[in-house]
């Protein structure tokens, strides 16, 4: 039986359409039905619930591959009850507000903002901690391989103060781009190799064959794909 990968993330889990994202080359080479489970411009908590809501289907032997987003990127409910990304009001990349959003009919955007960019120690800890870890411990019994990459690890904030580096937030099978003194994160990684031009999607053009070489090495750290 074919066995499946299953790939979550926010943005840097696409591609452009005339160059195939490295995890999907990853999942042909190695004849792995790829599952696209990408939500662009979502936060950490709203790309755990799309894990939840697939992980059912997961079956003993899949490889789960996903690219964890910014620390300060949380969420909201909308006026109309729907779960929003505070990635439509604020650039995480480049740490300022969206053209335009500061007409947003919104009344708390502020409060919210102020938390996920001021306290994101608190909403930070609480998800990775008390909320991703189990579900990975689970699928850990289900014998569904799960391999973590974080696009970066912002600091932490408590009351605007860098309370603690991001670097501490540590999971389970998690992809190194640097070492133990000097961690780097998929981000920095590209920007170092002049990979992240923006060009398609965040990346550089025709660098997703090479990239795909790599990370699947580094992926069978923890997973085989024979």
């Amino acid at each position: 039986m074919q066995k499946n990968l299953w790939h979550f993330g926010d943005s840097f889990g696409n591609a452009c359409p005339e160059e195939h994202h490295h995890i999907f080359k990853i999942a042909k080479r190695n004849n792995l039905y790829y599952h696209d489970c990408i939500l662009t411009g979502k936060s950490n908590l709203m790309i755990l619930n799309y894990l939840i809501r697939y992980m059912h289907k997961m079956t003993e032997g899949d490889l789960v591959y996903i690219h964890w987003s910014f620390f300060q990127r949380g969420e909201y409910i909308d006026d109309d009850m729907d779960l929003q990304s505070t990635n439509i009001w604020y650039d995480e990349t480049h740490k300022n507000l969206h053209s335009g959003s500061e007409n947003l009919m919104f009344s708390h955007r502020n409060t919210i903002l102020n938390y996920f960019l001021n306290f994101n120690f608190d909403s930070t800890i609480k998800l990775f901690n008390w909320q991703v870890k189990p579900i990975l411990d689970y699928l850990k019994t289900k014998k569904v391989t799960v391999v973590n990459s974080f696009i970066e690890k912002d600091p932490l904030y408590l009351n605007g103060i860098e309370f603690k580096k991001g670097s501490e937030i540590i999971l389970e099978n998690e992809i190194s781009f640097g070492n133990e003194d000097n961690p780097q994160y998929f981000k920095n990684y590209l920007e170092q190799r002049g990979w992240r031009k923006e060009e398609c999607c965040h990346y550089t053009n025709g660098i997703q064959e090479e990239l795909s070489t790599i990370i699947e090495l580094k992926i069978k750290k923890y997973y085989s794909f024979e």
